[in-house]
């Protein structure tokens, strides 16, 4: 039998040990609280640090847009000022002329000012020695002319159509693409170019597209380089006519269809399945071809604003190039940017880097994107993900020009045809194929669209 006193303390030691027990559960339920509360405080820290950095990410973008669109705004802004001084400077001119000719035309005007133009023909004189080039432009030679008794007013009345027949008479490739103005007639407004206007009209009762450009000696770098070339799928040059320089004009061929971009609107709107099927195929394989033409010539041609616009179409989707307002020979010398239409730029050429034949086919992967999922280049990049708020375009080059954002591809294929396209657009230029080598692949494609 056990003793009162062991009896006695084991009652003790039970209690004691439901006390140890009791406050062991204490702690632990508070520790549990603790805990919960922790983690509570954590999920709620770390809830503001993602809205945080949700808004001071928008507010960067925000920032960005600003930014480059106040840069934008500046450059569009100088660049109208520049085009109307311009403007007003050539009505001076003109105004000027006319004035001095109404001046000349009175009698006993030439001999006096007689010692004037001795003194500005002995100017230039010296100033042609010193420099080696003539500086008297066209007006100045009119008026030191009509100094003299031995020109008659009547051979100068006409200042603006000698200035340019003058200007251009030893010009073979332009004389021999001459025809006459008085045949070409301006009809309706198609659209407006890199460097100028374009309109329907006729010529010999032909229907034709007659381009006008307000920088005339632009234009004739145009000209020159379209009487050139001769391609099925280049918009063939018919010629060039004149009057006076005011009235200059190109004639080329007129294409019915519209432009690879309204085409891929109308798809977009009629939902029309994305991918490549035979009709795209084809169009992207005359591009290709137009393309390995430029740049297989003895000087290679540059297009430098291929597009979806500058993509014409005939009734049966044939594709022909257009525009060569910005194209360029390809010289020994490295060339830089200040060309071309954003969205379809090469990187290299957004930056000013040096550029060569593969900037065009950066663009003509841009285009392979466009025939792919058919929305405008780069329209799946937004300000924040799950918006429709649209990037800025000078924010969108920045992004490809740091190569940050790229084209998207449908997943409709055909494969090969979308690995071509994201070859194109490769950062790197000597990664991207050649015209060439596109033409092989979608050959290739369509050969097998056709088959099936």
């Amino acid at each position: 039998m056990a003793s009162p006193f062991h009896s006695r303390f084991g009652k003790v030691v039970r209690k004691i040990s439901d006390r140890i027990d009791e406050y062991e559960a204490a702690v632990v339920d508070r520790y549990n609280a603790a805990g919960e509360s922790l983690t509570q405080t954590h999920s709620r820290i770390k809830d503001k640090l993602n809205s945080h950095e949700q808004k001071l990410s928008y507010r960067i973008e925000h920032c960005e847009a600003a930014i480059v669109n106040g840069y934008a705004s500046v450059g569009e802004h100088l660049t109208h000022t520049q085009e109307r001084l311009k403007d007003k400077l050539n009505s001076q001119e003109r105004k000027l002329a006319e004035k001095a000719s109404h001046l000349l035309s009175k009698p006993g005007v030439p001999k006096m000012l007689a010692p004037l133009r001795d003194k500005l023909s002995g100017e230039c004189l010296t100033a042609e020695c010193d420099t080696g080039s003539k500086s008297t432009d066209g007006s100045q030679k009119a008026i030191m002319d009509q100094c003299s008794d031995a020109t008659p007013v009547s051979e100068t009345s006409t200042l603006s159509e000698n200035t340019f027949s003058e200007f251009h008479t030893d010009d073979e490739t332009i004389n021999k693409a001459r025809i006459p103005r008085e045949k070409v007639t301006v009809q309706e407004f198609i659209s407006r170019g890199a460097f100028g206007k374009v309109f329907k009209g006729t010529y010999n009762g032909q229907t034709v597209a007659v381009k006008t450009m307000a920088d005339v000696e632009v234009f004739i770098k145009e000209i020159k380089m379209a009487a050139t070339m001769n391609h099925p799928n280049i918009v063939q040059f018919v010629g060039v006519a004149w009057n006076e320089r005011e009235d200059f004009c190109c004639v080329m061929e007129y294409i019915d269809g519209g432009d690879l971009r309204g085409l891929m609107d109308k798809y977009e709107e009629e939902k029309h399945s994305t991918g490549f099927d035979e009709t795209k195929i084809k169009i992207a394989l005359q591009v290709a071809h137009a393309l390995a033409y430029l740049h297989s010539r003895d000087v290679p041609v540059i297009d430098r604003d291929l597009k979806s616009k500058n993509i014409l179409l005939n009734e049966a989707l044939g594709a022909k190039l257009t525009d060569f307002g910005v194209s360029r020979e390809r010289a020994d010398r490295a060339m830089t940017a200040d060309v071309g239409t954003s969205l379809w730029m090469a990187p290299e050429v957004m930056i000013g880097n040096a550029y060569d034949e593969k900037a065009d086919m950066f663009s003509f992967g841009v285009v392979l994107s466009e025939l792919s999922v058919h929305s405008i280049p780069y329209s799946h990049a937004k300000l924040r993900p799950g918006t429709s708020q649209q990037l800025s375009p000078l924010v969108i080059l920045h992004r490809v020009a740091t190569g940050t954002l790229s084209v998207e591809f449908s997943e409709a294929g055909p494969r090969e045809i979308v690995t071509l396209g994201l070859a194109c657009v490769s950062m790197d230029p000597t990664k991207r194929p050649t015209a060439a080598e596109a033409m092989r692949v979608l050959h290739a494609a369509l050969m097998q669209a056709v088959s099936h």
